[in-house]
């Protein structure tokens, strides 16, 4: 287990997991342990759009619970703390700035 109780987590995109792992027969990835749900998904984009969650428990020696939600989370759908996420941005020139989507 990568996180602790109190920290504050930014989830992966749905994207990025979904070119690491299957989609299942129900259109969910098949991460290990719990599935990553489109339902989560759908929680995220909705309540939640800087995907930044925050640890309240750990079940087992495999997920998390969180603030927000009754999901459980993985380490790997956890892309790192919120506090080291850097969004991605590309400079043009030093006049134009553009940002990146996921």
């Amino acid at each position: 287990m990568k996180y602790k109780i109190g920290d504050k987590v930014k989830i992966r995109t749905w994207k990025d997991m979904a070119s690491d792992f299957e989609i299942d027969f129900a259109g969910d990835i098949n991460c290990p342990g719990p599935f990553f749900s489109k339902l989560m998904e759908k929680h995220l984009q909705d309540d939640y759009p800087d995907r930044a969650l925050t640890i309240v428990t750990i079940v087992g020696n495999y997920s998390y619970t969180v603030q927000e939600s009754g999901f459980y989370y993985t380490d790997y759908m956890i892309e790192c703390l919120a506090k080291d996420y850097v969004k991605p941005v590309l400079v043009l020139n030093r006049f134009e700035i553009l940002d990146f989507e996921d």
